[in-house]
């Protein structure tokens, strides 16, 4: 395993820390300490741990293919950051709402073939990574000098969290409203700009009436916009309905975040929900990952199921898959229960399944 560190700026405000490991002989577990001497002092060293284990995937291929699940896990070392830590918290009150997520790296991925760091193709969260000997693991941050991460954290405390000198309200049921700022709403959001600048209802009553958006994700929206960084740690409850809000009202880079997060959540029992919320906003990369993860959990006890998804939602590529295991399984398939349901339902797919069948 190579010992070798390599760490660059690539461009203002975003450094890149890589190293390459063999992960195609063995499955198991390292961890490797590092640290970022161009960094700003508030953190400085890390211990990067990962782990691997080999898989078969695309069981539904007569070709059989064998990847790598990898977990990857990036820790602040605690022990160097005493000093730094209380002087961040005497900086910025109990509320550390920047000094939490400038300790996170802002991507984590790997390359397979010894490729470069290519800021347009990064694969921000891995699942699976084909079986080549060199793998380029790659670290991405976020920086911020002390006194950007001060003026963020006090106006945002100041202006949202304390909900000084709102000039609109934004309303929900039971009067559970919240304030903004029209010039900072305006700045952010094309949408908010055109909103306020323009003669509408809002501009001249100072209202905003939401009735399609939560409250609760509306706020972590706000949150945003104000700090750069939600209220609390992502979830998928949270994700998917913040990503329509954040389409609605085009702010890019909580888009990017949300889509982020929700790569890490693709699974197979999450995989067809994710697809359908990706193919109704176009989100190409993440309607791939569930596509791979699909076509990896096709078998014999879910394939009716999937045949039918991908027949109703167009997914060529599941729905030829599946059509190869029914194919393969006929007697067993065609008994089931639910190909019998199936007949019912989509006669014109049994008709195509049983082609398939005898081509």
């Amino acid at each position: 395993m190579s010992n070798q560190i390599n760490i660059e700026e690539i461009s203002n405000g975003v450094h890149c820390v890589s190293w390459t490991t063999d992960i195609a002989k063995w499955d198991g577990e390292a961890t490797k300490d590092f640290k970022l001497n161009s960094f700003t002092n508030c953190i400085t060293d890390f211990k990067m741990f990962w782990s691997y284990c080999s898989v078969d995937y695309y069981r539904w291929s007569q070709y059989s293919m064998t990847g790598k699940y990898i977990t990857l896990c990036l820790k602040e070392i605690e022990e160097t950051l005493a000093t730094t830590n209380e002087e961040i918290s005497n900086s910025c009150g109990e509320k550390e709402i920047i000094p939490d997520y400038y300790r996170e790296p802002h991507a984590v991925w790997v390359t397979c073939d010894g490729g470069q760091f290519r800021p347009a193709s990064t694969k921000i969260v891995l699942k699976k990574a084909a079986p080549f000997k060199d793998s380029n693991f790659f670290i991405q941050f976020n920086t911020f000098g002390i006194s950007e991460m001060n003026a963020i954290t006090h106006m945002s405390k100041y202006l949202f969290l304390e909900q000084k000198h709102c000039d609109v309200q934004f309303c929900f049921p039971f009067a559970q409203n919240i304030g903004g700022h029209v010039s900072i709403l305006a700045a952010r959001s094309p949408v908010f700009a055109a909103m306020f600048n323009h003669d509408m209802q809002e501009s001249k009553t100072g209202q905003v009436v939401i009735t399609d958006i939560k409250r609760d994700v509306f706020y972590q929206l706000l949150h945003y916009l104000y700090s750069g960084r939600t209220s609390t740690l992502m979830t998928e409850d949270i994700a998917n309905p913040l990503y329509a809000a954040a389409h609605k009202y085009s702010l890019e880079d909580l888009q990017k975040e949300c889509v982020r997060f929700l790569f890490s959540c693709v699974t197979e029992t999450t995989a067809k929900d994710l697809f359908e919320m990706a193919a109704k906003y176009a989100i190409d990369d993440l309607k791939e990952e569930c596509v791979r993860m699909l076509l990896s959990d096709i078998q014999v006890s879910n394939v009716v199921g999937m045949l039918i998804w991908s027949h109703v939602h167009s997914v060529e590529e599941v729905k030829n898959a599946a059509l190869d295991v029914v194919a393969k399984n006929g007697k067993t398939v065609c008994l089931s229960i639910d190909y019998e349901k199936m007949m019912r339902t989509h006669p014109d797919l049994c008709l195509e399944a049983t082609r398939h069948m005898w081509p």
